[in-house]
């Protein structure tokens, strides 16, 4: 802590590189296991064992196929280091900012 104020674990800045969407860079020692980042998924897919990589894509048009207009716009703002000529593609959006759980 510095003056009472606890120092966070990272910042959110601009990245130079790729498309210039925002990074999480560490600003202190980060330690193994410790929570740094809790939030809401935008949308869950369930993949299921051995699935190809087209019903992978399948899966994850459906689902965000059946969010609202609204939440597909906020998926559509991530970012998308794959996307050629800045055309986004759900699979590089997702490619890009997915965190598997299981």
């Amino acid at each position: 802590m510095h003056k009472g104020v606890p120092i966070h674990a990272f910042d959110v800045l601009p990245v130079t590189k790729y498309d210039g969407g925002l990074g999480a860079f560490a600003n202190r020692d980060i330690k193994k296991g410790e929570l740094i980042l809790s939030d809401d998924a935008l949308v869950i897919i369930t993949e299921k064992e051995g699935a190809s990589p087209d019903e992978i894509e399948k899966a994850a048009n459906e689902a965000v196929a059946a969010e609202t207009e609204q939440h597909r716009a906020a998926i559509f703002e991530l970012s998308d280091i794959h996307a050629v000529d800045g055309n986004k593609t759900l699979v590089g959006i997702l490619r890009t900012n997915v965190y598997p759980v299981s």
